[in-house]
């Protein structure tokens, strides 16, 4: 089984919130792991949107979550400033 585009979101302004943010990834991670669910780790990704954002590496288990600059989501792909254009 599969949960396709799994997203989440959370806006970063300080540390708490990159804290709160993991939390949440290692706790989808633990209910996937329950639920005899795949992350597919390589289709994972971080993308830090607006100017001063708290960057921080996350993981699922022991593999690294790269940062992108753009992402595609629903067919509409948006960047790290939140533009539309390509």
């Amino acid at each position: 089984m599969f949960g396709d585009d799994v997203e989440i979101y959370k806006g970063i302004s300080s540390a708490d919130d990159v804290t709160l943010l993991d939390n949440d990834l290692n706790a989808m991670v633990n209910w996937c792991n329950l639920n005899s669910m795949t992350i597919n780790q390589g289709k994972s990704h971080v993308v830090n949107c607006l100017v001063n954002a708290v960057v921080y590496q996350y993981s699922i288990g022991e593999v690294v979550i790269f940062s992108i600059d753009s992402i595609r989501d629903l067919g509409i792909v948006f960047d790290n400033q939140l533009r539309f254009e390509k």
